[in-house]
């Protein structure tokens, strides 16, 4: 047909059968090399081992007939004895000859060399015909019948023999020869072992010791790829115990089904023979191991260049979530010092484009760094935490560049507009993972930095090559509190940056962080911040940072399950900035003594927001954390403390009004 009058549908027909043949090209191009490959090593060894073993055999038959010059003796020794008899005339007996028996080693060696030279004569010939099949193959599937024969044909041509190939087990075929030659080197080995024992058991002794080392060094590579699938040490013995091995698993299942045969369905036991002799990862969907992760990493980040980091970053989002955020992961990222320093530049490229072209209010925004940022945070400094007092190797340790790349985070939290709420939430989720940290701290009895020296503290963190150094890591946690990055290095303001829940030191002064009470605190001030960030932003800011919020509200809900907050700090008056969010939310209720919390927001600019149950929604979930945060405040005491600010203010007023003489 010419293209000319080709329909849409037969496009589309020759798309998947141009994607067949496109697919199926490596693997042609494969298939015959390793076929060709096998056989040419066959052939030229099967060459010179044949030469070996006539050789030997060339010694030994012999053994299996009467030798001439053994008989040629017994007649010499009769006739002397004739010859004596006869001068003493006495009757001449010539004994009738012995008949010939080979010995038993002769025989077992020659059967031995036999074999296996018989057995190599036949792999060679049958290497030969691998390659005829071979050169058959590549000429099948590249031939056309006509010039322009159609991509249908071609592809059903080729469907054809490559089925047929796969059948008929080709690629099993050659791995037979294979194991045909070990076969036949083996058996020539047992019969060199009893014919030098039937010569000198010292040359034997010694050469079966070698012998038997080699052997045992093959069966141990050979075990080893059936136990391990990625241990490139197969032989055809693996073959043979991988098969050993699947019928006992298959022996032991039945076994097992019958113990349970009144259980409804099978063991759906999924253990496959060919999962043990294919040399693959066992399962797509399995996570790689620590190893595998760090192999992978190394042989792939130092070929991705410098203008793709975007890319890098959106493919390193999605594989660590992938494999489901491994601590471990995400300690070595973090612990890589060039990727370390590229995110902090990359963020700081970022900041930069933001304060010279301010961003519209309603742009949507690449979240993925953000996301990269909290993924890394979770891994930071665990390392030195949990292996508190150990040696441990420096080349693992957090690079201090993450500091620099959540500094420039901080810088972007200040510049109003869309990416705002978006880094304001990225630095909650960090405080988040320091905060689980230093708790795992202080259970670990890690010296906590003194109140003087935290100023000291944060300013070291910006110092290359920065390290714990067994020190407590709430220090870290402060830099992200009390701290102030300028784009080169940490200092200390003295003030948090975190709203305070209660009206009182253990919100609002920040060195109450550095006890394990105060660390609740530090947890409701960083929930309460960031309900409040998210109540004054809009709906496409809130839209921006779904992905970076994701789990928050969940991790941050069982805050109260593992450090409990002190009755007497529940006692205590809320702040002004925590009824003031109270009010702006629709909570006034809330706000009133014996409050249940149960009253469901009024309508105002954040109804909606609060009201809507979505997946990708944390308008609820907001609800729900305000009420958490309300029930540990009194406000009672914020009830009677403004009956009596509001009685005193009265009282001035009224005094100042009776007062003659007193200027406006």
């Amino acid at each position: 047909m010419s293209p000319d009058y080709v329909t849409k549908d037969e496009n589309l027909d020759d798309y998947i059968w141009q994607t067949y043949l496109d697919a199926s090209k490596d693997e042609d191009k494969a298939r015959p090399k390793n076929w060709e490959g096998s056989t040419n090593g066959i052939l030229t060894f099967t060459g010179l081992f044949a030469a070996t073993v006539a050789a030997f055999i060339v010694e030994s038959y012999p053994l299996l007939s009467p030798d001439s010059s053994d008989r040629t003796n017994a007649l010499l020794e009769q006739l002397f004895v004739a010859i004596s008899n006869m001068s003493s005339n006495h009757p001449v007996f010539v004994p009738a000859p012995e008949p010939f028996s080979a010995p038993f080693a002769a025989v077992v060696i020659n059967v031995f060399w036999f074999w296996s030279l018989l057995i190599a004569l036949m792999c060679a010939l049958l290497s030969t015909l691998v390659q005829e099949w071979s050169r058959a193959y590549v000429q099948d599937i590249s031939g056309r019948k006509i010039l322009h024969e159609d991509l249908r044909s071609r592809a059903i041509d080729h469907v054809f023999i490559r089925m047929g190939v796969n059948r008929y087990g080709m690629d099993q075929f050659v791995s037979w020869i294979v194991a045909l030659v070990h076969l036949s080197v083996c058996l020539f080995v047992c019969g060199l072992v009893v014919f030098l024992f039937s010569i000198n058991s010292t040359v034997a002794g010694m050469s079966t010791g070698l012998l038997g080392t080699f052997f045992l060094t093959y069966c141990v590579g050979s075990l080893l790829s059936v136990l391990d699938p990625s241990c490139p040490y197969k032989t055809p013995a693996s073959y043979v115990l991988a098969t050993i091995q699947w019928i006992i698993h298959r022996l032991r299942s039945a076994a097992k089904d019958r113990r349970h045969k009144n259980r409804m369905g099978s063991s759906g036991d999924e253990y496959n023979l060919d999962d043990i002799v294919t040399r693959r990862h066992a399962g797509v969907r399995k996570n790689l191991t620590d190893h595998q992760f760090v192999f992978l990493w190394v042989n792939t980040y130092a070929h991705i260049p410098r203008e793709q980091f975007g890319n890098l970053v959106k493919g390193l989002v999605g594989f660590v979530k992938s494999q489901g955020s491994p601590i471990s992961f995400l300690s070595h990222l973090g612990a890589d010092e060039r990727l370390m320093h590229s995110l902090s530049w990359y963020l700081r490229e970022i900041y930069t484009s933001i304060t010279s072209n301010p961003e519209p209010l309603h742009l949507q925004l690449d979240t993925d760094v953000f996301e990269l940022v909290v993924l890394l945070s979770e891994g930071m400094f665990v390392v030195e935490v949990s292996h508190h007092g150990e040696d441990i190797d420096e080349d693992i340790c957090t690079c201090s560049f993450l500091l620099d790349a959540i500094g420039e985070i901080s810088r972007i939290a200040d510049v109003r507009g869309p990416s705002q709420l978006l880094a304001r939430v990225c630095l909650a989720r960090v405080r988040w993972s320091l905060l689980k940290l230093c708790y795992t701290a202080f259970e670990k009895k890690m010296p906590t930095v003194g109140s003087g020296e935290v100023p000291h503290f944060i300013r070291h963190t910006s110092r290359y090559g920065f390290r714990l150094n067994g020190r407590h890591p709430i220090g870290v946690l402060l830099a992200t509190i009390t701290g102030y990055y300028d784009g080169n290095r940490w200092t200390h303001r003295d003030t948090s940056s975190l709203l305070p829940l209660h009206d009182d030191a253990c919100c609002t002064d920040w060195k109450s962080a550095l006890t394990l009470e105060g660390l609740t605190h530090v947890i409701a001030c960083n929930a309460f911040s960031t309900v409040a960030y998210l109540l004054e932003s809009t709906d496409v800011q809130r839209e921006n940072v779904e992905n970076v919020l994701h789990g928050f509200f969940f991790r941050v809900s069982t805050w109260n399950k593992t450090l409990n907050m002190l009755e007497t700090c529940k006692q205590k008056m809320p702040s002004s900035h925590f009824t003031s969010v109270l009010r702006s939310a629709g909570f006034d209720e809330w706000l009133e003594p014996g409050s249940k919390f149960n009253i469901k927001p009024h309508d105002g600019p954040n109804f909606k927001f609060l009201t809507t149950d979505h997946a990708k929604r944390c308008g609820p979930h907001c609800v729900h954390l305000l009420k958490e945060l309300a029930e540990r405040v009194n406000f009672v005491a914020y009830h009677a403390a403004n009956v009596t600010r509001s009685s005193t203010e009265a009282l001035a007023k009224g005094e100042s009004e009776v007062q003659p003489g007193i200027p406006r």
